[in-house]
């Protein structure tokens, strides 16, 4: 909770400083990091049985797991939406969910 409380978010240094409620978002980053985990263990059990790699060459199998993982948080906010959103949704916003 104190970690997420003391995430500024990006554009809101200045002026108010709109924080992440370390509070509000608990549960949800929670069930991320689980959500997560059980992913990663049940892909690392799939790419065991499965020798053949799906991916770009560069990337390792675990890599491209982390890169898919994290790209469906892309996301760009309008700071009015971002700003409703950081106030009375249980989320973070995208980048904070996984970085």
């Amino acid at each position: 909770i104190d970690q997420a409380n003391n995430y500024t978010l990006k554009g809101f240094e200045k002026g108010d400083g709109l924080k992440i409620n370390g509070l509000l978002t608990v549960g949800e980053n929670i069930a991320d990091m689980g959500g997560a985990k059980l992913a990663s263990m049940a892909y690392d059990s799939w790419a065991t049985n499965n020798s053949k790699a799906i991916g770009i060459a560069k990337f390792t199998p675990r890599q491209m797991f982390w890169l898919s993982f994290a790209n469906i948080e892309c996301t760009k906010y309008r700071e009015e939406y971002l700003r409703h959103l950081i106030l009375n949704y249980p989320h973070p916003p995208s980048e904070y969910r996984v970085n």
